[in-house]
């Protein structure tokens, strides 16, 4: 089977057309992956505002509210997930979301916390390879187009075939169904589950324990820069962002500015670990290895921005890590 049968068996159809990669936009026009309203940031509506504890309530009760309405929200989103990349890239953020919230319940929620937790991560590596290739493609258009190339359309097929290659592609529809069966019996079971009355001092040590955790995983990845160091790092920071978005109305401006820190360094985590997955598939791929501006061909720029983007976030890690977990408790929260 030819390259080009491949991509159109698992409904690729070629540059242009029109396929589950494009997007509805004002006045009925679609636009291709390298158009994708997934580019245009600022139109994001804000996802935090039901996303946070309140001091008038039990923090467990909180944590299973916030969890319970964030299941809905993600259940509703799987509609639309299952075609808009839109949607699924905000229902991939909520799985997250809900996964930290969990985390940090386990003193009320014993072994509940890691069982629903391991079933939410189950529908989020359902969905996974679907979310991967449209972000992919999105980064090497927006590179590509920086780079000067004029080869995006055999670049585009070379990425396509590589994810084909290397992860056989599912039912997409299919996944999504069954992703929200799981998500719906999760919450089913959240719903019912008995909270014992937990001291909020154990919450706070659990946060604090993400907060070691991320420590930890900044000090490995600035003793070993390779790939997994990065991608354990970004993970636990993620962790660490959304459990402090939770708390983010216990603590006054020090606090809010270190959530806006952590943001930041989940931004210059992500796009070194994107640049540097865009790089390894292209290694090889003629257009990607031709000079383009400066001598340079694209694969070597991105690897440069792996690398400056790794380096630009240890910089601002060894700022928002500086502190030892006790003293960053004592500091952000009282």
């Amino acid at each position: 089977m030819s390259a080009w049968n491949l991509l159109a068996s698992n409904g690729y159809r070629g540059p242009g057309c029109r396929s589950e990669h494009e997007s509805c936009v004002s006045g009925g026009e679609m636009l291709c992956i390298r158009d994708h309203p997934l580019t245009r940031v600022n139109d994001w509506p804000d996802p935090m505002m039901s996303f946070r504890l309140h001091q008038t309530e039990a923090t467990a009760q909180g944590i299973r509210r916030v969890c319970l309405a964030e299941l809905e929200q993600t259940c509703a989103g799987m509609v639309a997930a299952s075609h808009d990349p839109v949607a699924l890239h905000e229902v991939r953020k909520q799985l997250k979301k809900l996964r930290a919230a969990l985390d940090l319940a386990q003193p009320a929620f014993g072994r509940a916390a890691k069982t629903e937790a391991k079933a939410i991560q189950g529908v989020a590596r359902l969905l996974a390879q679907y979310r991967e290739t449209e972000a992919l493609l999105i980064l090497l258009e927006r590179e590509a187009r920086i780079a000067g190339s004029a080869d995006f359309d055999f670049l585009e097929t070379s990425v396509r075939l590589h994810q084909i290659a290397h992860r056989p592609p599912g039912n997409r529809s299919r996944d999504v169904e069954a992703g929200s069966r799981q998500l719906a019996e999760v919450k089913a079971r959240l719903e019912k589950l008995s909270l014992p009355e937990c001291p909020e001092g154990l919450f706070r040590r659990r946060f604090r324990k993400s907060y070691k955790d991320a420590r930890d995983a900044c000090n490995a990845l600035a003793d070993k820069r390779n790939g997994d160091a990065l991608h354990h790092f970004r993970k636990v920071d993620k962790r660490l962002l959304n459990q402090a978005r939770l708390f983010q109305d216990w603590g006054g401006e020090r606090f809010a500015d270190f959530r806006k820190k952590l943001v930041q360094l989940d931004d210059l985590l992500g796009r070194a670990r994107d640049c540097a997955n865009l790089a390894a598939i292209l290694r090889g791929v003629p257009a990607a290895e031709a000079p383009l501006q400066h001598g340079f061909g694209l694969r070597t720029r991105l690897e440069s921005a792996s690398a400056e983007a790794t380096q630009a976030a240890m910089v601002l890690a060894a700022r928002v890590y500086r502190r030892s977990s006790r003293k960053f408790i004592a500091r952000m929260l009282g």
